[in-house]
């Protein structure tokens, strides 16, 4: 394919520079140094109906050229409308390969405006899988939610094996969201789930959402949770299992989720959509107690941010933004160290239009 040049209505920061793929799925790098990525290929059926197909594409020159997309049969999904944007994906130190990714062929939305609350049918569950051969076959499928989960924005594992994961679940009768991890001590095989995070609210974008985590140093994890309260909560946990202390945190955000990462160095970054444009010092708020949010919420997105951490997450630089849409959002942002100090971010908003860009951790 042609390398990537760039999307016309976003300007970078001077010292970041674009990404030579126009992916905007989760893209990991494999112990081998092999990109490794899942993608959803549109086609047509013999009636014109759209066909979305969950294919594995890997890259060994640093995401210049692509392999031929191979189409990876994710058992129970069988929708012609399953995106691949959903799904996380990691390699353990064993060389086990372990995915997420959120059931779109029974999913259902179902939102009463009146009662503020979800449908009793309202689904999308997230399963989890595991291939040991490269990812050319998938097995070990595990069922880690039966509700309703947001986005998955996170999964790592940690120092003593443990792999852990960020999810989400609804509480029906209260309609918010509530958050928790699930663990896995066997690389991906089963899986244990956590307490859950609850920050009250009411809407369908309301509660405890899309949380991202790092491990410190101490051992300890960090978490800081999306809300609708202008700033990101921390929660904290000892095992990565249970989290037995939450609090507000200080770091402004908007209602979208932001990304941890340790870095080769020893800092931590942290890339996000702040609360307000930069310049401004307030934001643009939703009304409050509409179908979204009890509160009036900032659901800026047109700008993401940077900030780097080297006393674990006490302190932290001054924001940087590292890009900016004129036509529209730029969230969900991943995180990947490709090589020490370069440091890659991938969005997956919008949907359909990449936005991925690297930069010198040196320079910020």
């Amino acid at each position: 394919m042609a390398e990537y040049t760039g999307n016309e209505n976003v300007t970078l920061h001077p010292n970041c520079s674009w990404l030579p793929f126009d992916k905007n799925s989760w893209v990991t790098k494999l112990n081998d140094g092999t990109l490794m990525t899942l993608n959803s290929i549109r086609s047509e059926d013999k009636d014109g109906n759209e066909i979305w197909t969950p294919c594995i594409t890997t890259s060994s020159d640093g995401g210049y050229t692509w392999t031929e997309p191979a189409e990876v049969p994710l058992a129970p999904t069988t929708s012609p409308h399953w995106l691949a944007e959903t799904a996380i994906i990691m390699q353990a130190k064993s060389g086990v390969i372990v995915m997420l990714y959120e059931d779109m062929a029974n999913m259902v939305f179902e939102w009463n405006s009146e009662t503020k609350r979800a449908s009793d049918n309202t689904r999308l569950n997230v399963w989890a899988c595991r291939s040991t051969d490269g990812g050319k076959t998938w097995d070990g499928f595990v069922q880690l939610v039966d509700g309703w989960c947001g986005a998955l924005i996170d999964i790592k594992q940690l120092s003593n094996g443990r792999i852990v994961a960020t999810v989400m679940d609804m509480i029906y009768s209260q309609g918010r969201h509530i958050s928790f991890t699930c663990v896995s001590d066997d690389d991906g095989l089963t899986w244990q789930r956590g307490n859950h995070l609850d920050m009250g609210g009411r809407g369908h974008h309301d509660g405890a959402m899309e949380p991202t985590f790092v491990e410190l140093k101490s051992g300890k994890l960090q978490m800081l949770i999306r809300t609708n309260l202008d700033v990101f909560w921390n929660a904290y946990s000892d095992d990565g299992k249970y989290w037995r202390t939450m609090e507000r945190g200080n770091i402004d955000a908007s209602s979208s989720p932001g990304h941890l990462l340790r870095l080769s160095s020893g800092r931590i970054a942290l890339v996000w959509n702040r609360l307000c444009p930069e310049g401004q010092t307030e934001p643009e708020r939703s009304e409050a107690g509409n179908d979204f949010a009890e509160n009036a919420t900032s659901w800026h997105r047109n700008e993401l941010s940077i900030a780097f951490s080297s006393d674990e997450c006490k302190t932290w630089t001054t924001p940087v933004v590292v890009a900016r849409n004129t036509a529209g959002q730029i969230s969900y942002p991943y995180m990947l160290e490709y090589k020490p100090g370069d440091l890659w971010v991938i969005t997956r908003a919008p949907v359909g239009g990449a936005i991925n860009f690297r930069l010198d951790e040196s320079k910020f």
